[in-house]
């Protein structure tokens, strides 16, 4: 991926983050702490978890390297309402998108260590964030349905 490629992925990603916002708007009060099933996120560590990995793959992308030290960190980040987790949202995405925007076309295939035994190139992590976006907010829109939520237009842009 080239940087011309990797900026037009974001400005889609800031385009879905906006509709993500708008489900996490929608999640019924009380219910942040539902979970379909014993074995799966709760809604709220659902969308924690869609932000975290984005703070993670994009200060990975910047440092070279992602440690599991940083992941447990920030999966323990203790946000307790639908407010705080927008406001961490929000956060993450302007911190993300200021690391996006200063990679450089030789930072983007510099290799990236990760915790789990990979090594990637910095473009890939942030093609990462995308995916696991996109992957997870479908996760979230099947839990506002089974709510009795009808989710957000899924391709809305504001």
């Amino acid at each position: 991926m080239d940087k011309k490629q990797m900026l037009d992925m974001w400005e889609k990603l800031g385009n879905s983050q906006k509709v993500t916002l708008k489900a996490v708007a929608s999640i019924p009060d009380g219910r942040l702490d539902w979970r379909p099933c014993p074995q799966v996120r709760t809604v709220k560590e659902l969308v924690r978890h869609i932000f975290v990995w984005e703070r993670l793959w994009a200060r990975a992308a910047k440092s070279g390297v992602l440690t599991q030290k940083d992941a447990e960190k920030e999966e323990s980040t203790a946000l307790k309402d639908k407010r705080e987790l927008t406001a961490y949202a929000k956060r993450v995405h302007k911190e993300a998108t200021g690391i996006v925007k200063k990679l450089t076309e030789r930072n983007l295939k510099r290799k990236v260590k990760l915790f789990f035994g990979m090594e990637l190139p910095a473009g890939v992590c942030i093609a990462t964030i995308y995916d696991e976006h996109w992957h997870h907010r479908g996760q979230l829109y099947v839990y506002l349905r089974l709510l009795g939520v009808e989710p957000p237009f899924v391709y809305g842009t504001d």
